[in-house]
C-alpha cells in the first residue's frame, strides 16, 4: 500500500507499506484483504492494485533492497503489471475469486466464499456506503463455484 505522508517543495512524498506474508492467491488472504479494503473505502479512501514482480517485492519486504523512487512523477518506480480494482473483491464474487488457488476439490474457492460471508456477517465487510448490502450478500450466497 502506498500512502501520501506529506510534501516537500509542493511535491508529494509517499510511504510504502508492504503486507509481508500475504499471498494474493490464497483464499484466506483474499478474504482479509477484502475486509481491509472495505474499511479503507468506508473512510473515503479509494484503493486499487497493481501486480508486481514477486522477487523484487520480496527483497524490499526483507529490507535487502530499497525501492527506486521516481522524483519527477513522485511515485515509486516499479515495473508494474495489470491493474485491478480493490473494491471488486467486496461486491463481485467472480472478481473476488479470480486467481485464487482452487486447491483440492475446489476447497479454496468454497472457503473463500464462506470467509467473505462470515466477515460480512461480523461487520468487517461494510458494503453499505457504495453498494446495496442485501443485493451483494445475495450475490455471494447464491454464487456457485464452477467445477
Amino acid at each position: 500500500m502506498m500512502e501520501e505522508v506529506g510534501c516537500i517543495n509542493e511535491r508529494p512524498i509517499h510511504r510504502l507499506h508492504i503486507l509481508g506474508g500475504w499471498v494474493h492467491s490464497y483464499w484466506k488472504c483474499r478474504g482479509y484483504y477484502a475486509a481491509c479494503t472495505s474499511i479503507i473505502m468506508n473512510n473515503d479512501i479509494r484503493g486499487f492494485g497493481k501486480t508486481i514482480e514477486v522477487e523484487l517485492l520480496t527483497h524490499i519486504a526483507n529490507g535487502t533492497r530499497l525501492p527506486a523512487y521516481n522524483f519527477d512523477d513522485s511515485l515509486f518506480d516499479f515495473t508494474l503489471g495489470e491493474s485491478w480494482l480493490a473494491d471488486d473483491f467486496i461486491d463481485n464474487p467472480e472478481c473476488y475469486l479470480q486467481g485464487i488457488s482452487p486447491e483440492t476439490d475446489n476447497f479454496g474457492l468454497h472457503a473463500a466464499i464462506d470467509l467473505w460471508l462470515n466477515l460480512e456477517e461480523q461487520g468487517h465487510l461494510i458494503v453499505t456506503k457504495y453498494s446495496n448490502p442485501d443485493y451483494v450478500r445475495a450475490l455471494f450466497h447464491k454464487f456457485e463455484v464452477r467445477e
